[in-house]
């Protein structure tokens, strides 16, 4: 609900109305332009009026405001009407204020207000190009203005970013001011709206926001106690409850004041049950699937006949595993002329283990052999079956045969590649989930929307926010219009209570109007039945 003065309260409940709008278009463009920030908050300096211009006079009645909601932005359309094309947006003189991206502000007040009690309901930038047509037999030159408010930002909406890490016990809230500032770039002053505080706080080591938008980021931890975000229009940054069981904003008590009431038909097909996911703050052991924890190559020779291998499944120890199995992936054996090579695994702890490979039983048999041979060859005589011609030293060619032998066995070396496998043990957070369904729903009738919020760490949280969201879901399912004579006090996420029946209340989903001067408008809403509590 929008705060207005005393004096607008007056004039906008008086039985006597004279409607009044006023239209401000702002460069911010140019060098030497006022910050957005000052505009906002209405600190702009005196000097800054040269970057001002009120267009009120050239407006062609009527003025169209539209407050969608459901996380829309919201959008002004007007057009504006001169004889000598000063809002041609190609050769104007005004051309500088119809550029794409500059600022129009609305502003709704009464004859009898001054200036300074009218309540400004839009702020916003224009989005592409404007209309522009030149009527050569009424004479007129219009150009036509869409403008849509500060949440269609496309930095707000559309670039992601990873905030810093916050430590545990760090209010949601704070959080919340960080992004705005530091991702929004919006100033303190346009953050009056929001709560500094949320009485929730982090509950991890390390927490932050990871490749969402600015508003996404800013939604999804409002979402933890029941709030969302809007721009009002002003421009400012606020939060609205999506708490249907809370007391009315506004209570019209008179009929005088309203125009219709209508109960629509409705096809919704409204969610009757709401999962909510959330991350538990409590650190479990979490088994994951068969994997791959080590592999190592062993070397062994004649001059390492046996060698031992540690092997860890994770730096730090951070991987933990009670059973692991050993994969031989290259036997020792293959590079070798007898299937002789030991190859064993010991599992020392939870976060390592041990590779053997032994070949000294192949080495000592080489060397065997070798030493049984040299004996041999020393016993062979020298040969010489012709006379006068030389004997033949087959004694020294076997030697020569078994040192060669000797100089093999000292260069032997091979190699074996080991696996170690096992189904590990992780420190984690574990995901935890409520489900709300609506009482009495059949099975075959379920309707369930999910949703995941890693803010949420208790099921105590949980059950709060899913039975808050499955009393808001239900309530779509039961869609209220009603026209009000224009109350600009009434903002988006308001719920108001109408004399109708027992007291019908509506929870505002959208607001839509149309503003003419001397003219009072007519707000339309639209929303959803609210229970009575």
């Amino acid at each position: 609900m929008r705060t207005i003065t005393p004096a607008a309260t007056s004039a906008f409940t008086a039985q006597v109305r004279q409607p009044r709008y006023q239209v401000l278009m702002w460069d911010i463009l140019s060098s030497g332009a006022p910050a957005l920030s000052t505009i906002v908050t209405g600190s702009a300096l005196s000097a800054a009026s040269a970057y001002m211009l009120d267009v009120s006079s050239n407006v062609v009645d009527p003025l169209s405001l539209d407050e969608p909601g459901d996380k829309q932005a919201s959008k002004v359309t007007f057009s504006l009407q001169t004889h000598t094309g000063a809002f041609d947006p190609t050769s104007g003189t005004n051309a500088v204020w119809v550029r794409e991206n500059q600022v129009v502000q609305v502003k709704e007040g009464d004859a009898t207000l001054s200036i300074g009690d009218y309540v400004t309901t839009f702020t916003g930038h224009l989005r592409g190009q404007v209309g522009y047509e030149l009527d050569r037999e009424a004479i007129t030159k219009t150009t036509t203005i869409a403008a849509y408010g500060r949440r269609a930002t496309p930095a707000f909406i559309k670039r992601t970013f990873v905030s810093r890490n916050y430590e545990r016990l760090v209010d949601y809230g704070t959080i919340i001011q960080d992004i705005a500032i530091d991702q929004m770039g919006l100033g303190v002053n346009e953050l009056s709206r929001m709560p500094r505080l949320l009485g929730k706080v982090t509950q991890f080591a390390q927490n932050s926001v990871v490749d969402l938008a600015p508003l996404e980021a800013i939604d999804k931890i409002l979402e933890t106690v029941g709030l969302a975000i809007d721009f009002d229009g002003d421009g400012r940054l606020r939060t609205y409850s999506r708490n249907l069981r809370r007391t009315p904003d506004i209570l019209y008590e008179t009929l005088n004041l309203i125009g219709r009431v209508a109960i629509p038909a409705s096809e919704h097909d409204a969610y009757n049950s709401v999962k909510i996911i959330g991350l538990d703050s409590v650190i479990t052991m979490q088994e994951q699937p068969e994997q791959e924890l080590a592999r190592a190559t062993v070397p062994v020779g004649f001059w390492r006949p046996t060698h031992t291998v540690g092997v860890r499944w994770s730096r730090g120890d951070q991987v933990r595993c009670a059973t692991t199995v050993f994969v031989i992936q290259t036997s020792v054996n293959n590079h070798l002329l007898l299937n002789v090579g030991e190859e064993s695994y010991v599992q020392v702890d939870d976060f390592s283990g041990e590779i053997s490979v032994d070949i000294i039983k192949y080495v000592a048999g080489l060397i065997t052999l070798i030493i049984i041979v040299l004996l041999i060859q020393a016993a062979v005589p020298d040969i010489c079956e012709l006379p006068g011609l030389p004997n033949i030293p087959v004694g020294k060619i076997l030697e020569a045969i078994v040192l060669q032998g000797i100089l093999l066995t000292l260069a032997l070396t091979s190699s074996g590649v080991y696996e170690i496998r096992g189904r590990p043990m992780l420190p984690v957070f574990k995901e935890i989930s409520v489900v709300m369904t609506k009482a009495g729903t059949l099975d075959y009738l379920l309707h369930q929307k999910e949703i995941t919020n890693d803010w949420l760490n208790s099921e105590v949280a949980l059950s709060e926010i899913a039975l808050l969201e499955l009393i808001f879901e239900i309530s779509q399912a039961y869609p209220r219009e009603c026209t009000i004579v224009n109350d600009v006090s009434l903002e988006v996420g308001d719920i108001i209570e109408l004399p109708v029946g027992n007291g019908m209340r509506i929870w505002v989903e959208s607001l839509r109007k149309q503003l003419s001067r001397n003219t009072v408008p007519m707000l339309e809403i639209a929303g959803y039945l609210a229970p009575r509590i």
